[in-house]
């Protein structure tokens, strides 16, 4: 039985996510192979997706997610495997359990901004954006990036960024909400397009900080 239990623990095969521990049968705080009665640890196929690895919907529409659930569920899922709390059962439990949290620390970082999160969502369809500086079509929208670089350049005073700042995380949000429609159709192509309008908003803010 001791060497069972020994051998049930250093599993390292990868496996799908449940709701149960395969090992000893008893249910798992979270669908993660990460369970803290038996001390299994497993490893998580990498074609699992980033919503499943932390227990929040991917439907109807896998843009639109619940960050506050999203935050709740990627630290219930750090209590489970966090390395540290693996370091005492062997080397193999916590060298899985350090690519498990991982996983996990990626997941929640794809997730929980809507660049990322849109990004991830158009490479699953072949369509990712791989430019570093992708180019912006829209041609007004360009014009209006340039102008407003520029004016950050040269309008240091604080009550002109604050107007800025204002009116750029209008149409930041106006955008969020055009990506959020652009995939509940699904239409791919706009959602690109969006997401990368949202790029230069962002690069914009990012200017005024």
């Amino acid at each position: 039985p001791a060497l069972a239990l020994s051998a049930r623990r250093l599993q390292s095969t990868t496996t799908s996510l449940s709701s149960t521990c395969p090992s000893c049968g008893r249910p798992l705080p979270t669908r993660l192979p990460s369970c803290t009665n038996c001390w299994t640890i497993g490893d998580v196929s990498p074609s699992e997706r980033c919503h499943d690895i932390l227990s929040v919907p991917s439907g109807p529409n896998p843009f639109r997610v619940d960050t506050k659930e999203l935050r709740r569920n990627f630290l219930k899922a750090q209590q489970t495997c966090h390395p540290d709390m693996w370091s005492a059962r062997g080397e193999k439990e916590r060298q899985l359990a350090e690519r498990l949290s991982s996983r996990v620390n990626d997941a929640y970082k794809t997730l929980q901004e809507p660049i990322p999160r849109a990004q991830y969502l158009l490479e699953a369809q072949g369509m990712g954006i791989q430019e570093e500086e992708p180019p912006l079509e829209d041609l007004e929208a360009l014009s209006e990036v340039m102008e407003t670089m520029e004016e950050i350049d040269t309008s240091p005073d604080k009550a002109t960024l604050e107007n800025i700042k204002h009116h750029n995380d209008a149409r930041m949000n106006e955008t969020i909400a055009d990506l959020e429609g652009a995939f509940e159709v699904p239409d791919y192509s706009k959602a690109k397009s969006e997401l990368i309008r949202l790029i230069y908003w962002d690069r914009i803010d990012k200017g005024i900080k």
